[in-house]
This record gives C-alpha cells, sequence and structure tokens, in this order.
C-alpha cells in the first residue's frame, strides 16, 4: 500500500492523528524460539511417521514371510491372493489398535483421524 493510498484509508476510517509506524507483534528471538520448536515439532511428527511406515512394512513383510514358510515354492500369484484375502482381518487388526490414539469411528461406521 503506498503512502497516499494509507493516508487515504484513514481518513475515510475517520482517523485524523495517526502514524505509519508498526510495531511488531514478537520480537526476534521470540519468533527464532517458536521457528526452532515448529522444527522440533516437524522432524518428530516425520520420525514418528516414518516409525509406523516400517512397522507397517514390517508386519507385510512378515505375512509373505509366513506364508512362504508355510507353503514352501509358491508361485507370486499364490502370495499376491494371500495377501488379497487376508487383508480385511489384517485391516481390522490396524484400525482396532488405532482406534482412540490417531482414529476415531464416529456412529455410522465412519472413520476419521484426530
Amino acid at each position: 500500500m503506498s503512502e497516499s493510498q494509507f493516508v487515504q484509508a484513514m481518513v475515510e476510517a475517520g482517523l485524523k492523528k495517526f502514524t505509519r509506524e508498526v510495531e511488531p507483534d514478537m520480537t526476534r528471538d521470540e519468533l527464532r524460539r517458536e521457528r526452532n520448536e515448529l522444527y522440533t515439532e516437524l522432524r518428530e511428527e516425520r520420525e514418528a511417521k516414518h516409525r509406523l511406515e516400517e512397522k507397517s512394512m514390517t508386519s507385510e513383510r512378515e505375512v509373505v514371510i509366513e506364508y512362504v514358510e508355510d507353503n514352501p515354492g509358491c508361485t507370486y500369484k499364490n502370495i499376491a491372493d494371500h495377501l488379497a484375502q487376508t487383508a480385511p482381518s489384517r485391516t481390522t487388526n490396524v484400525l482396532e489398535k488405532t482406534e482412540g490414539s490417531d482414529l476415531t469411528v464416529d456412529e455410522d461406521g465412519r472413520w476419521f483421524t484426530r
């Protein structure tokens, strides 16, 4: 906003005495502290996400390894079929474990993140 636009806006607002000085809401130290806290929180959330992804991959890997141990010589199609057939029960287990902490379910059975 140019200075003339600023003056015009102040006059239209009914202000007769005004200054163009701007006071910062926070000091530089406060901004740095807040930024560092946000970076720390972001890093922690990324690490938590990574841990959950690893945990998920580990459980899927375990299902495949367990199936191959039980069925030596099985084909890729056999493994894929087994994963597809057992997905609902694994999904139920995951949802039961995360309900309340990360996910909520309403009375209509719809799932939401917290």
